[in-house]
């Protein structure tokens, strides 16, 4: 059984990395449970079973590069932009981690400030969708050049649906390959190259619902450059 401390659960939000300094994480996955047809005011119809999960982050406020108080605070140009990505990491980034990827709109972000006390931050988020699970491949891992993720072994061949690699590309860019293998020594690629752009800066790439075989891997193409986070969800 696999516990693991509030210390290492993180957030990464369009190639940002707010969770060095987070005091609070929270993500929600659920639907609305009334049925419309109960009320007669149309204002107030819901429709039983849509999705409706959602983020709440609250952290320390920090200038540093590429922190949440540059990400978040109300100068960013993130906010109010449309869909952006953010992904939730438990663990300490070792590959087959538990981990998830979803479609944001950041909303709004306040700063407060007690006497005696260190400036803390709150942001919220609403989900574009829904948030979709899956595995750490690459946890703000470095590199100039190729590079390869280690092996997550599946256990069997598996058929998901909807498979996406979500991307947060720290700074640089990159070009990376999902490859899967029968017996985790020779690997072929999967669907095409996943190419993003200068970080900071969150994608996401779909994968394709095909036949994965037993083990799988994201390889980082020769001539990238830079950190970057994968996720890997349907995993």
């Amino acid at each position: 059984m696999a516990n693991f401390w509030s210390k290492d659960v993180t957030f990464h939000f369009q190639g940002y990395d707010p969770g060095t300094h987070t005091t609070r994480l929270a993500i929600t996955l659920a639907v609305a449970q009334l049925d419309k047809t109960v009320f007669t005011n149309a204002a107030e119809r819901v429709q039983a079973g849509a999705r409706q999960d959602s983020i709440e982050w609250a952290g320390l406020y920090d200038d540093a590069t590429g922190s949440g108080g540059t990400a978040l605070t109300g100068a960013s140009t993130l906010l109010g932009t449309g869909t952006q990505y953010a992904s939730v990491y438990f663990g300490t980034g070792a590959v087959g981690l538990v981990a998830y990827g979803g479609r944001v709109a950041y909303l709004a972000e306040k700063e407060m400030g007690n006497i005696g006390e260190l400036v803390r931050m709150e942001a919220t988020w609403r989900m574009d969708g829904t948030w979709d699970r899956g595995r750490i491949f690459l946890y703000k891992t470095g590199f100039a050049g190729s590079s390869i993720s280690g092996s997550y072994d599946n256990g069997s061949v598996t058929t998901p649906a909807n498979r996406s690699a979500w991307v947060q590309q720290h700074s640089g860019t990159g070009t990376y390959v999902l490859e899967d293998s029968d017996a985790g020594t020779t690997f072929v690629q999967i669907g095409t190259d996943m190419v993003v752009g200068a970080g900071p800066l969150g994608s996401v790439f779909a994968m394709g619902s095909g036949t994965l075989r037993r083990y799988s891997r994201v390889r980082v193409t020769a001539g990238s450059t830079g950190t970057v986070s994968i996720i890997v969800t349907q995993l």
